[in-house]
């Protein structure tokens, strides 16, 4: 999935589009600010994962730097999931009620990037601290964003144009490292809000999407942006992704999102916004440190937050700070990630699944040692977290990496047992030695049903007598890290 933070075109701008009129790269001027919003739709139809999930989306464009060949741009992507009123309900009672815990949970990232005069796009990590200089700065490709989930990055749909030039009414390939090309095209005139525009379009498909008999998994994507000649801005941007098995599409991402305002920042407004930009680049980047222990993101948090009180009427990249102190914050209880294999499992006994009666009781397999097992009521001297898991999916790794820190903090106190759901048993191996992880991973394929397991992935905390205390399916994220421990505690206590 090509990640989609905005796109900018620049167009010959005459009273009317003439045949061959050329598409040019983007032009942009130190203190220009983009600001997009939409949405987000997310559906499954897979048998054992079928759900609905709507993001709202915002993304802010703002230039650092720029010269006549390339323009350094910090980028923020803000995404909001609208839970359901089962997940909302689920949040408010692990983090209790009041104006501060809304049902929706809004997560915001950040990451710099260089646009050239093709509209290709790089990603930028300055070396050093504060103040940002990019001169040095380390560059690389934006990473292949995936095809079947959202992506925490809307990073530029700039539309890469080729040396010669694109003209309207022509296409043009542009090569996929690891994925089949893209192929462009500058359709036609077109009109947005009254203005004047010009569509431009991008097909990519996996090598056998057509032939569904031969090929019986497949995945296509499909671009369009209305671009003004008169600003050189996307108006509209628009993404679908399909993917299919056999002749049934299973799954669809569809992404839209408009050009809401468009700002520039001079003087002091610029140097405030930068400012900002760097501080949050700053406490992101000691976040993205390989090894942290639970002092030092107890320390993070604690320092952001102060860094919060004393700005209180921050500017429009707020967000990211407020995402980088509740990671920390959830970090307290993260530390390294678990991996699967899948082995034969004893099916569970029947039980009513309601906080505060009895689980139902389980025996699960260790993938790794078929021979090792845990059943839920020989472990009555301590608390369980059970964690349903898809292997190989996008919330795998955070997911793993989360059951690891809880094995490490809290230790003999509680049992960890992720459970993973999936019949790719070695995938699930491979994960787990890449991630190193020392807590077991068990087959919780058949124990599903039981526990009514429908989306990934899914958390329930059970107390030593076996009863289930709390329950949580709103996925992984920043917060979940805080809301796990804070009941445990309560527990332990």
């Amino acid at each position: 999935m090509v990640s989609v933070g905005f796109a900018l075109l620049c167009l010959s701008c005459c009273p009317s589009a003439p045949p061959g009129l050329a598409v040019a790269a983007p032009k942009l001027q130190r203190g220009d600010e983009l600001v997009y919003s939409g949405e987000i739709h997310e559906t499954s139809d897979r048998p054992d994962n079928r759900f609905k999930k709507k993001h709202l989306l915002e993304v802010r464009v703002f230039v650092l730097e720029a010269d006549a060949d390339s323009a350094d741009c910090a980028v923020m992507t803000a995404l909001t999931i609208q839970n359901d009123d089962k997940v909302a309900s689920a949040v408010r009672i692990v983090s209790g009620s009041g104006p501060a815990n809304n049902r929706d949970a809004t997560t915001a990232q950040l990451q710099l990037i260089r646009v050239d005069s093709q509209g290709l796009t790089q990603i930028l990590e300055p070396l050093g601290p504060p103040p940002l200089t990019f001169a040095k700065a380390k560059r690389s490709a934006v990473p292949a964003s995936p095809l079947d989930s959202v992506s925490p990055h809307e990073l530029g749909f700039f539309v890469p144009l080729p040396l010669e030039g694109a003209k309207v009414g022509g296409n043009w390939a542009v090569a996929d490292p690891v994925r089949p090309p893209t192929v462009w095209n500058a359709k036609a005139e077109s009109t947005w809000n009254g203005s004047r525009c010009i569509e431009v379009t991008a097909l990519q498909k996996s090598t056998g999407w057509d032939q569904p008999n031969s090929t019986p998994v497949g995945w296509y994507r499909s671009e369009s942006i209305l671009a003004s000649p008169e600003t050189g801005f996307a108006s509209v941007v628009q993404r679908d992704i399909s993917r299919r098995l056999g002749r049934d599409i299973v799954a669809r991402i569809g992404v839209k999102y408009e050009l809401q305002q468009t700002n520039r920042y001079l003087g002091p407004r610029y140097t405030d916004m930068r400012k900002e930009i760097e501080q949050a680049w700053s406490f992101g980047s000691a976040g993205r440190s390989v090894r942290r222990t639970w002092t030092e993101d107890r320390l993070r948090s604690e320092t952001i937050q102060r860094y919060l009180d004393d700005h209180p009427n921050g500017g429009t990249f707020r967000p990211v700070l407020e995402s980088c102190r509740n990671a920390a914050a959830g970090a307290s209880a993260n530390v390294a990630p678990p991996v699967l294999t899948a082995v034969r499992i004893q099916p569970a006994e029947p039980a009513v699944l309601r906080i505060g009666y009895p689980a139902p009781d389980f025996v699960v397999a260790d993938v790794d040692r078929p021979t090792g097992r845990f059943r839920l009521s020989a472990n009555k001297s301590k608390p369980t977290v059970a964690i349903f898991f898809k292997p190989g999916s996008a919330t795998s790794q955070d997911t793993l990496l989360f059951a690891e820190a809880l094995h490490q903090h809290f230790g003999d106190k509680v049992s960890v047992v992720p459970l993973a759901i999936g019949s790719n048993a070695a995938a699930a191996s491979k994960q787990r030695e890449e991630l190193k992880l020392k807590v077991p991973i068990y087959d919780g394929f058949d124990i599903r049903d039981e526990y009514r397991v429908t989306t990934f992935p899914q958390f329930f905390l059970l107390e030593s007598t076996g009863n289930l205390k709390w329950t949580f399916d709103a996925g992984v994220g920043p917060e979940t890290g805080f809301l796990v421990k804070r009941e445990l505690e309560a527990i332990l206590k």
